[in-house]
């Protein structure tokens, strides 16, 4: 799965730091739940998994938000933005939404 918008412009964000970045982070997050998902027991089991994932990011998120990015460590030059949250939950609600709510969905998660 690609998390770059083919044809978006690149944007610079507040930080003067490129969507890319959050491109990068979310998508190498991304690929190692998608190896993980796999390999749980059963559709309620990844279910469950994603939902506790979305609650966790959701909770990181509101807390970058109101601490204005201090709330995650800055290695390097190229600290954690908005972004990055965006882009992991939204792809964390769509594989949950895939799932379906009582094994309905797509089985190609």
């Amino acid at each position: 799965m690609t998390t770059e918008i083919p044809g978006a412009p690149r944007r610079q964000h507040r930080r003067g730091h490129s969507l890319a970045g959050a491109t990068r982070r979310a998508g190498r997050f991304l690929a190692r739940l998608d190896r993980h998902l796999p390999t749980l027991a059963d559709r309620a089991t990844r279910r469950a998994f994603l939902d506790r994932q979305l609650a966790g990011w959701e909770a990181r998120y509101a807390r970058f938000i109101a601490t204005e990015g201090g709330s995650e460590p800055a290695g390097g030059a190229d600290p954690p933005q908005a972004a990055d949250f965006l882009i992991t939950i939204t792809a964390l609600a769509a594989r949950r939404l895939a799932l379906g709510e009582h094994g309905g969905g797509g089985d190609h998660v």
